[in-house]
């Protein structure tokens, strides 16, 4: 009885140790211990019934080949198996309160050869052994990152597998469900993050001559977050789902994701251990007729800036080479975008706009970018850009912006800048403005003066100098051209202006119908907002003296935002920009 005592519990013991060893594959420790042993192997009060071990707790640790230490703790565990009887053993459930995996990196030593590439072979031929449940109701990482350590701490985590043994490897369904409370990657903080991953794989163990991908998966991928936040980015629900296809040494997902708000893009990653990584938004599209979808993802959105028609399709393309810089390229269709810019409404935003972006420098192309009509009281358009700018990160506002060509209409005619460049914030560039083809008749319709008509057609030159108090213009030059044209100018308060001031009796009388053969000016603009024109006319009124020739100079002053101020308060704009005119009116008025 005594010796049979003692081989049952020797028996017991050994298979103590069996269980053991196949609780450390599970825990990912096998290969390691195989290749050169593990340095810790503890384990604290267990208790062996027929189909389960109980462990208090659990130690492993192993020094990597490049100096790396990782050590697995984990406390009350619960293992349970069947099938012993039946000659066909399988590992049911590994129930786990709580696993802390340490990851420290080893000194960096040049002069070390490069580590071998690890053998997984041994795991794959073990993984059998999984079991069926694995639950961990709470799981703590310290990794080594490039900024520092990282922690994550997640749970519970449960992994559901079934592995069927086959001739050549084997055959895997999991499914892994996970959460975590919190968790900071790549400067977005996730919080209540979940994940539901259904995957399929063919684990080929391998027979030493024929050579082949050693584990193959696909799978679907569900991740939510509760919230997820980042500077940029307004706080609030995410999600994303796709696709999964990946192996030991590469990864691709192919999905959608998708903010509460309402944003969804397409996403794919790709990730190879020899190229890198790539980062695709192969094509989001936005539309704007029903809400600006952008407004309520991006925090730096201006705030002056609405959109309520168009579209807009975005792709961006970031690639993380394993042995090169990063490089993230941006490209922007835009089809009849409408909406308003502070007090300026505007229709037809069209055109693309690429851009690139690297670890040193900003490049945005602007690739024909026309706008149909700006109303700024004032209707302008069509408008045209073709340019580009370039900036360094450290100061992407102090770049350098280049046209090829800027232009846009301007009552009948056009007005243009010649090609050229200038560096932002940096002195007092001055633009050669020049129009041509400007029509009287529509300039002086949308002059807000009773009884001023008038035709003929307009050039000229306008020397425009930014500085930071605003742009200024000096020794410009308006003119008309050949043969000349006409100016009426016929009020009632204009005729008792005349009336009593016998001096300007006859230029009131002449600009009751005067047909000018030379209109030019001199005109200038000062930062408070100054208008000056120096007027000079040359022409006749057939009612006086049968047509004789009359020579005016005129000086006149207007107040450039005054007067715009006065046109967006009338109908010719959008209740809002008038609301926001009110505003900054009644603001002003306050100081």
């Amino acid at each position: 009885m005594r010796h049979l005592s003692r081989g049952r519990l020797l028996t017991r013991w050994v298979l103590v140790l069996s269980l053991l060893l196949g609780l450390a594959v599970a825990l990912g420790g096998a290969w390691a211990w195989r290749a050169s042993g593990l340095e810790l192997l503890e384990w604290g009060h267990p208790r062996l019934a027929l189909g389960e071990l109980h462990l208090d707790r659990l130690a492993l640790a192993r020094t990597l080949p490049a100096g790396d230490q990782i050590r697995f703790h984990a406390r009350d565990l619960r293992l349970t198996w069947a099938g012993l009887g039946k000659g066909q053993p399988r590992l049911e459930l590994l129930d786990i309160a709580q696993l802390k995996v340490d990851w420290r990196a080893g000194p960096a030593d040049p002069l070390l050869p490069p580590a071998a590439p690890t053998d997984f072979q041994p795991l794959l031929a073990n993984l059998v052994w999984l079991t069926r449940v694995t639950r961990i109701e709470r799981v703590q990482l310290d990794l080594p990152c490039p900024t520092g350590a990282c922690r994550w701490e997640a749970g519970p985590l449960r992994l559901e597998s079934e592995v069927v043994s086959a001739a050549r490897g084997n055959t895997w369904k999991g499914r892994l469900l996970a959460q975590w409370p919190r968790m900071t990657l790549a400067g977005l903080d996730f919080s209540d993050l979940s994940a539901d991953v259904l995957l399929l794989g063919n684990l080929n163990a391998g027979d030493g001559a024929t050579p082949g991908p050693a584990l193959a998966i696909r799978g679907l991928v569900e991740l939510s977050a509760g919230s997820v936040g980042h500077p940029a980015l307004h706080p609030q629900a995410w999600t994303l789902s796709g696709d999964l296809d990946a192996g030991l040494d590469r990864l691709a997902f192919q999905g959608e994701m998708s903010a509460a708000s309402g944003f969804a893009a397409p996403l794919t990653l790709c990730w190879d251990a020899q190229a890198g990584l790539v980062a695709q938004v192969p094509g989001a599209d936005l539309a704007f007729a029903t809400g600006n979808p952008l407004a309520a993802v991006l925090i730096d959105w201006p705030t002056l800036l609405s959109l309520d028609g168009g579209t807009a399709r975005v792709t961006l393309n970031l690639t993380a080479p394993a042995a090169k810089p990063w490089r993230g390229d941006l490209t922007l269709d835009l089809d009849g975008l409408s909406g308003i810019q502070d007090r300026i409404a505007f229709t037809g935003l069209t055109g693309q706009l690429t851009g690139v972006l690297t670890a040193r420098e900003l490049r945005l192309d602007l690739l024909r970018l026309s706008l149909s009509e700006a109303n700024v009281g004032l209707t302008l358009g069509p408008l045209t850009l073709v340019g580009q700018y370039q900036a360094t990160l450290e100061a992407p506002g102090a770049g350098t912006l280049s046209w090829r060509q800027a232009e846009a209409g301007l009552f009948g005619g056009r007005v243009w800048l010649e090609p050229g460049s200038l560096t932002v914030g940096k002195g007092r560039p001055t633009l050669p403005v020049r129009f041509e083809g400007v029509e009287l008749a529509s300039l002086l319709a949308a002059y807000p003066t009773e009884g001023l008509s008038g035709a003929g057609t307009l050039e000229g030159r306008l020397p425009v100098r930014l500085g930071a108090e605003g742009i200024t213009i000096q020794e410009g030059r308006v003119f008309a051209r050949a043969p000349g044209g006409q100016l009426q100018f016929r009020s009632e308060g204009l005729r008792e202006y005349g009336a009593a001031n016998p001096a300007l009796q006859l230029v009131v009388q002449a600009l009751d119908d005067f047909q000018f053969d030379q209109l030019d000016s001199d005109l200038s603009y000062e930062e408070d907002g100054k208008l000056l024109l120096a007027l000079h006319l040359s022409g006749r009124n057939p009612a006086i003296e049968d047509g004789r020739l009359i020579n005016l100079n005129i000086k006149l002053e207007e107040n450039i935002p005054a007067l715009l101020t006065s046109l967006q308060l009338s109908d010719r704009v959008s209740e809002t920009i008038r609301e926001r005119v009110r505003e900054r009116v009644e603001g002003k008025a306050s100081k």
